[in-house]
């Protein structure tokens, strides 16, 4: 396959695997089968940066030691998973309740602004920067997943 980008720089590789959309619990294609003939040094390319793409190069490079693999999508974003347990987190303002109130005084309209505000004060409240939060895995490369 030979990509050609809009600065009209050209990559040749040997060996594409496209990675397009979630994959079911059951995967019917185990990462496994992608044993298929190619040498080490082969150029290979992911399309798509998602989940499934992760899973792709994670295997190429830790279980097949290819000497390089390359990935790129429409913005270059990796996914992330955050790494903290939130669970034990008390919601004080982004409650039911407080919902209900909020669209109360609009006639039964949940409006964007308002329910902004509630998530904004639960962040702070349980000091959370949400910028910083937020910008982890905004930054392209791997280094959203490094960060994160």
């Amino acid at each position: 396959m030979e990509l050609v980008t809009e600065s009209n720089e050209v990559h040749q590789y040997d060996r594409v695997h496209l990675c397009s959309g979630s994959l079911p619990v059951l995967d019917p294609y185990p990462l496994n089968e992608l044993t298929h003939d190619y040498s080490e040094d082969d150029r290979i390319v992911a399309i798509r940066t998602g989940l499934t793409a992760i899973d792709v190069l994670k295997y190429l490079l830790q279980e097949r030691e290819n000497e390089s693999v390359y990935t790129f999508s429409r913005h270059n974003f990796f996914n992330t998973v955050g790494t903290a347990d939130y669970s034990s987190l008390k919601m004080t303002h982004i409650t039911m309740d407080n919902v209900k109130a909020t669209m109360d005084s609009n006639e039964k309209i949940l409006y964007f602004d308002a329910l902004d505000k509630l998530i904004q004060k639960g962040f702070n409240h349980l000091n959370i920067h949400f910028e910083d939060f937020y910008n982890i895995p905004l930054q392209t490369g791997t280094a959203g997943l490094g960060e994160s």
